[in-house]
């Protein structure tokens, strides 16, 4: 047999010290009715607010995974195609025009504060990196986003005010796929790849001269204004 299955599973224990705890699989049988719940596990009370697998077929709707119902309608010249991912099936996007965008995020659970408590995740395989500016996760150009920027650096960046953004950078990586994650904590900033800690509002790059700050502010240059629904 030559297939594959990618699972998320959600247990409220996990014993360390006990032998009897197992997962059972079983398939083959096409009268058994599947009785999933990607809103059990991706739970609003858990602090998820939007999940998207992009796995769905090319030029539909992606369904969110929580209760919130912010399904994702692909858009672009050159809609997002289907591609194989790091897990199970994903999307590819032409650098230019394709995108998704989430209805009903303007004013709903995603609208957080400035300052607020918040995560961004993505998993990303840049196959070019181009110098140009490339929104992953972007709430809008003048609240928060998730980027590639010209220096072909991951950029997490928060709306400040009509000057400035404040935001935690890292040099990107083509033709790999990273986990890409930020977190706004009050006044911290902190960009994660792979799961580590790479870069913090306590010691990041500013984009005009790029030493070692305290405090990352920088001037948005001319480049694509983004937005979600």
């Amino acid at each position: 047999m030559d297939s594959q299955a990618e699972i998320w599973v959600k247990m409220d224990t996990i014993l360390g010290n006990a032998t009897a705890q197992s997962i059972v699989m079983y398939w083959g049988n096409p009268d058994v009715s599947g009785i999933s719940s990607s809103f059990a596990v991706f739970d609003t009370a858990s602090g998820f607010q939007g999940v998207w697998h992009l796995d769905a077929a090319a030029n539909t709707i992606e369904k969110d995974g929580t209760i919130h119902h912010y399904d994702a309608t692909p858009y672009g010249k050159t809609l997002p195609s289907d591609m194989v991912g790091i897990i199970g099936m994903a999307k590819k996007f032409d650098g230019a025009s394709s995108y998704f965008d989430m209805k009903g995020t303007a004013t709903g659970a995603m609208n957080f504060p400035e300052k607020g408590q918040y995560t961004l995740s993505a998993w990303v395989n840049a196959d070019t990196l181009d110098s140009t500016f490339q929104a992953l996760v972007y709430k809008g150009t003048y609240q928060y986003g998730l980027q590639i920027r010209p220096e072909n650096v991951w950029e997490f960046n928060e709306y400040k005010d009509s000057s400035w953004w404040e935001g935690v950078r890292y040099p990107a990586v083509a033709h790999t796929w990273k986990y890409v994650v930020s977190v706004r904590s009050g006044a911290a900033e902190i960009l994660y790849v792979d799961g580590a800690p790479v870069s913090s509002n306590g010691c990041d790059y500013d984009s005009r001269n790029w030493n070692c700050r305290p405090k990352h502010r920088f001037r948005r240059a001319a480049g694509p204004q983004h937005r979600w629904g």
